[in-house]
């Protein structure tokens, strides 16, 4: 038993210690590193700058890790020089991050490594960056002196390109925190002097930028739309992801500025594909916001709720990132240290047993088969208990996922009532006594026609106030229920130009919840064909039977590709999402002229298991 037992404990250390080696020759850093890693040190450094410069525009956390990792090997060799250069670059991917103090450590830290090798242009970089990182941090006095101490050296230097750089800065600064536009349009103007002795188009396109937005605050519109499309035209050429971004939500935030939402929606979205790919998590966050509004403004309240909804969960991720990545240091500085206590005293283990082995071969051949086919044996035992679990776990996702779905649309449908109710007894009610007390007046008026227009405008008032009332919460569906408001629903639309046509078979009442999702779904549904189909009917047919809830929409237009539909689109992600919080399903059957159908099932057992 004791012979057993130790071959037991010599063979599972021989298969740990297997392991960790094959897992230690897989562990690779990134192609690149090892590819650089071939050729001489300076030409290394310039290939990692390069390298570097491309991933804080377009992928920065993935800059970090190369930063940080360069960093060490310059740090082992003793290149300070190199070092601080790297650093730099590495603390503008954390500025990319909105890291802001990691950001100003690595500035801080690189700072240092040039004054020890007297590199003063590099100490000007430094400076002009802890410009940019105390101006977002909203520290304007020590934002101001840092670029005005870096504006000196570089003037010293004749380094017209970085110069052109800080002046634009100075005079974002001066605009944002003492407002003074006059100075600030200088500054923009002579950083445009210097950028064209070099010919910089990208320092050039942002001086012309910030000439623009100056403008929009001045009112001068069209001088900012002039302004702004230089600007644009130059980013086009110049094709860098993050100035273009830029250009673009600051084209939309004029746009609506004016009321031309339709346009800014558009500039909008293309700033958020260009800040979403390239993770400047900043700018996202804004334009979420931006985009919010925007469709807010134009009516369409679901639109807007959703954006609100990213911009939240993107806050929320960045929060779970930053801890996330915290803890992940202390635990892999934790788990290194285990490692290499691991292997050495493995090693020293194999090598007091290397003499035992020769005299036991035999017993540790059967003892290893044994082990193998128990081995195997709890491989293919843990593989069926894996499949079971994730089967396990696949089901309560989508079960979390419908009950997330379900509160998000309740949710909804209580936010819907309350702001429709407080329409009506609120803003109704002091309409209508405004309306009351405006009659009261008609007599009294020298000025009998501006009176009857003016009571004109106040009914159209309190008939759109009624009619967005409705249209938040039908009060046909809080009394009556879903197969009445369904009846009901052409008293609120227009029906000149389509014909709305219902039947209800068999209709025995539901859940709140459920008749409410139903009447969303329709009423989207209705919308799309009132708005692209030019349909002259509407049929709308709701079934209740013993073991399932039927509902068919059928329209006469024009009719659509399926394929040519995004699934991702908002419309049709609603109507899934909500479907789906019921445990129900929506099937579309449309060709080009040929009109569409919508078919929607709920199997009346889910329901009941899940009310």
């Amino acid at each position: 038993m004791m012979l057993t037992g130790k071959y037991i404990r010599r063979f599972l250390l021989s298969c740990t210690f297997l392991f960790f080696c094959q897992w230690l020759a897989a562990y690779n850093i990134d192609s690149l590193v090892t590819t650089i890693g071939q050729v001489p040190l300076d030409d290394q450094h310039k290939k990692i700058e390069k390298e570097l410069t491309r991933l804080r525009d377009t992928n920065p956390a993935e800059g970090i890790e190369l930063g940080n990792y360069w960093i060490n090997i310059l740090n082992e060799k003793q290149q300070s020089k190199k070092a601080a250069d790297i650093i730099l670059i590495t603390a503008n991917c954390y500025y990319r991050l909105a890291n802001y103090n990691l950001n100003l450590q690595y500035i801080q830290t690189a700072r240092n490594l040039y004054k020890m090798t007297d590199d003063q242009k590099g100490e000007a970089m430094c400076l002009k960056d802890m410009g940019f990182t105390y101006s977002k941090m909203d520290q304007n006095q020590d934002a101001i002196t840092a670029l005005q101490s870096a504006a000196e050296i570089f003037s010293r230097m004749n380094d017209y390109q970085e110069l052109a750089v800080t002046y634009n800065h100075m005079g974002n600064v001066l605009e944002k925190w003492k407002n003074d536009l006059t100075t600030a349009e200088m500054f923009y103007r002579k950083s445009i002097e210097n950028a064209q002795k070099v010919n910089d188009k990208q320092c050039i396109s942002y001086s012309l930028e910030f000439i623009g937005i100056l403008k929009s605050k001045l009112n001068q519109n069209d001088s900012a739309v002039f302004y702004l499309n230089q600007s644009l035209a130059l980013r086009k050429q110049l094709n860098n992801p993050l100035d273009l971004a830029i250009s673009y939500t600051n084209m939309a935030e004029i746009l609506e500025k004016n009321g031309n939402y339709h346009e800014a929606n558009s500039y909008y979205s293309h700033a958020l594909r260009i800040s979403s790919s390239i993770q400047y998590h900043d700018l996202t966050n804004f334009l979420y916001g931006n985009l919010s509004k925007v469709q807010r403004k134009k009516g369409n309240l679901d639109s807007a709720i959703t954006y609100l909804e990213l911009q939240q969960a993107l806050k929320d991720s960045l929060f779970n990132l930053q801890k996330t990545k915290e803890f992940a240091k202390i635990k892999a500085q934790y788990e290194d240290q285990l490692k290499e206590e691991k292997i050495l005293t493995l090693r020293n283990e194999l090598e007091l047993d290397e003499e035992k082995d020769k005299r036991k071969t035999y017993f540790l051949t059967a003892i290893i088969a044994i082990l193998g086919s128990a081995v195997l044996l709890g491989v293919i035992i843990g593989i069926m208990i894996y499949n079971r679990q994730q089967k396990k776990v696949a089901k309560e996702k989508i079960s979390q996922e419908r009950l997330r779905n379900k509160m998000i649309i309740e949710a909804e449908e209580k936010e819907r009532t309350r702001i429709a109710k407080d329409l009506h007894d609120s803003l109704g009610q002091m309409l209508a006594a405004l309306k009351m007390n405006l009659n009261s007046l008609s007599n009294q008026s020298d000025h009998n026609g501006q009176f009857k227009k003016t009571a004109q405008i106040l009914d159209d008032t309190i008939a759109e106030m009624r009619s967005i009332s409705h249209a938040m919460m039908p009060e046909s569906l809080v009394k009556n229920g879903l197969a009445q408001a369904l009846v009901d629903i052409s008293s609120h639309i227009d029906t000149s130009q389509t014909a709305i046509h219902v039947n209800v078979e068999n209709w025995k009442g539901w859940t709140t919840t459920g008749e409410y999702v139903l009447y969303r779904i329709v009423q989207e549904l209705l919308n799309n064909t009132l708005k692209h189909a030019d349909a002259k009917n509407v049929n709308i047919e709701l079934n209740q039977f013993e073991d399932e809830i039927n509902l068919i929409y059928e329209d006469d237009g024009t009719g659509f590709e399926l394929s040519g539909v995004k699934s991702d689109g908002i419309g049709l992600q609603n109507m899934n999402n909500r479907i789906s919080s019921i445990n129900g399903e929506i099937q579309f059957d449309s060709k080009p002229g040929s009109g569409t159908t919508a078919i929607i099932s709920i199997p009346l057992t889910h329901i009941n298991e899940n009310p």
